[in-house]
């Protein structure tokens, strides 16, 4: 993928028109398969660097983050776009987090996960 058609569906996603030329650097070698580490200071966009590529491969995408609030905003802003996404957590029921493994076997995760 190119880094033309990658912001193409940037914008059409995210409505974000561009990335970052590091942000871009991370995005590649992940779509290429690469491992990375990526440590960078708030505001710096990691989020998108794992959001993206999520999109772009088929299947499953599983993010582990120590920060519930952070976590319930990037589900909730990844749902209002249309992006399936949920998150497990210590601060919901046994029976809340299993219904969301259950969606994500039965790959029916994202919207409201209250119905």
């Amino acid at each position: 993928m190119t880094r033309q058609e990658a912001e193409s569906l940037l914008k059409k996603q995210f409505g974000i028109e561009c990335f970052y030329d590091t942000q871009w650097e991370v995005i590649q070698k992940i779509l290429k398969g690469e491992r990375v580490l990526l440590i960078e200071k708030t505001g710096y966009g990691k989020s998108l660097c794992f959001q993206f590529p999520a999109i772009v491969f088929q299947g499953t995408t599983v993010v582990f983050s120590p920060l519930i609030a952070l976590m319930r905003d990037q589900v909730n802003k990844l749902n209002s776009l249309g992006i399936a996404a949920a998150c497990i957590n210590s601060n919901q029921t046994e029976e809340e987090n299993q219904e969301i493994i259950e969606m994500v076997i039965s790959k029916t995760v994202g919207g409201d996960l209250n119905d």
